[in-house]
């Protein structure tokens, strides 16, 4: 069976897709005319108009987006090799996307781009029609063809250290080159598109863990070698998706046998998430009042959700796959047969690996990218919840503008945060807790490209109005005329 990639190197139908979005995309080439105005650093270093960090689909797209609005000199980088950038490519283990397969963003309203064009290239006839879900393999090899097709020049294997102010209005970014050794680059804004993960702090019970080796036990978000659980037991705490995406993987690797336990007496049956997915909520969440973001978010971060069919439909059937409800764990420990957990009823199993799918803590503004401005970020802290919403955690969170920028506290020296732009899962409190699943990125892109232009075009205000209003020059083509402009 051929996989998404050789698809991709042996499809004609493919290859003249791509000719036709380059030749699209000139159709709107007027308003991809470059009109930022070059900023100049006092060394003669080059200054970006803007650096995005991160290369996965919204940083992908934001590129796109920026290249779309005539906004041409930009940095994109990210820590990962070529084939390892993005979630689809690192950490996701569902063989299938959650979402549905029509949902669009990336494309910014260009047919030709689409998921579903890309996926009818390579397949025969009407075979969209009973397509059910897109599998990860192909939506990976989407955003590759989408890389490729839209040219985009991403540095790989570059990774932000740190952010430091250079002047009230450029940003110098330290940068680890792929070779070693620390780069620097300077822009005038940056755009986080970094991923779920990338604000967040695994969530471990290191009362359970004690002090058990490492090479016993991971996090369900680490990078997890399945071939060495060949024969092995392993036990899985959790009820989400990636607890079951996590043994269907032990499984599949021919592990003895896979056993996911959680703390619930049963599964949750409501997913929150679902009653975010309409347009005015996706498009419009910001425009709430802050009460009723906050009680939102509130509601979605204290209910949890089951976990996706996909994931059950994916354990139900292979051998060795068995579930605990209603039992946590107390402790787990090394016994001379292997690993003994002992559950919160008092029974005692004996495993050989265990894996917390036990989440993450948010902690966005301690990233060490941002240690140097940090303290100059506004956060929720000063929002006073309604009785019965209090919560530390979204107190943590730091407050964005309408563009995804960040906002400066009061004592600030200057607006120079408000640079930055977090497309993260921290700005879930403005813009809606769904910003970085593909269902609300038609919405979401689009908000923080016009909030980086707008930003460009603030920053020029003076030498706009002077190109508008100071010795503009004549048009040229009137010369030609003098019989009618009265120069004869």
């Amino acid at each position: 069976m051929l996989t998404p990639e050789d698809q991709i190197e042996n499809s004609p139908k493919l290859a003249a897709l791509t000719d036709r979005v380059r030749r699209e995309i000139g159709y709107f080439s007027y308003y991809t005319k470059p009109w930022v105005k070059q900023a100049m650093h006092p060394s003669g270093e080059r200054v970006y108009d803007v650096a995005v960090i991160g290369a996965g689909q919204n940083g992908l797209g934001i590129f796109h987006g920026l290249k779309q609005n005539g906004i041409s000199n930009t940095l994109i980088i990210d820590e990962n090799p070529m084939q390892a950038a993005g979630n689809f490519a690192q950490y996701d283990r569902m063989l299938s996307l959650r979402t549905p397969k029509d949902l669009t963003g990336l494309d910014f309203g260009l047919a030709s781009l689409t998921f579903r064009s890309f996926w009818e290239a390579l397949h025969p006839g009407d075979a969209w029609t009973s397509l059910e879900k897109v599998s990860r393999a192909e939506w990976d090899a989407y955003l590759k063809w989408y890389r490729s097709t839209l040219e985009i020049p991403v540095r790989y294997e570059h990774r932000l250290v740190r952010l430091e102010r250079e002047t009230p209005q450029m940003l110098r970014l330290v940068v680890e080159g792929g070779q070693g050794g620390e780069l620097q680059f300077f822009a005038r804004a940056v755009v986080f598109a970094t991923g779920f993960q990338a604000e967040a702090i695994k969530r471990l019970p290191m009362d359970v863990i004690g002090d058990t080796d490492r090479a016993h036990w991971a996090h369900s978000a680490d990078s997890i070698d399945f071939a060495a659980l060949w024969q092995k037991r392993v036990a899985i705490l959790g009820h989400g998706a990636g607890s079951f995406d996590a043994a269907a993987m032990a499984l599949e690797a021919k592990a003895l046998s896979a056993m996911v336990c959680y703390r619930r007496p049963s599964m949750p049956r409501v997913n929150p998430f679902r009653r975010l997915e309409l347009a005015g909520l996706m498009g419009n969440f910001n425009e709430l009042d802050e009460e009723t973001r906050w009680k939102i978010v509130w509601l979605v971060s204290h209910r949890d959700q089951p976990a996706p069919e996909l994931a059950m439909k994916r354990v139900r059937g292979l051998a060795g796959f068995s579930v605990r409800s209603g039992v946590g764990w107390k402790r787990i420990e090394r016994s001379n047969d292997g690993l003994q957990l002992t559950l919160s009823n008092g029974e005692k199993l004996v495993v050989d690996f265990a894996i917390f799918a036990t989440g993450f803590e948010r902690r966005p503004l301690e990233r060490p990218e941002l240690a140097s401005l940090a303290s100059e970020i506004a956060r929720w802290e000063d929002f006073t919840p309604p009785k019965g919403y209090a919560s530390g955690a979204l107190k943590r969170y730091p407050r964005h503008g309408r563009g995804y920028e960040l906002l400066p506290k009061g004592s600030a020296p200057d607006q120079l945060v408000s640079h930055i732009f977090n497309f993260g899962f921290s700005s879930g409190l403005d813009h809606g807790p769904h910003i970085t699943s593909i269902s609300g990125i038609h919405f979401s892109l689009q908000r923080v490209v016009d909030g980086v232009r707008g930003l460009l075009t603030k920053l020029d205000e003076d030498a706009y109005f002077e190109d508008f209003a100071i010795n503009p020059p004549p048009e040229a083509y009137l010369e030609a005329y003098p019989d009618i402009i009265g120069e004869s």
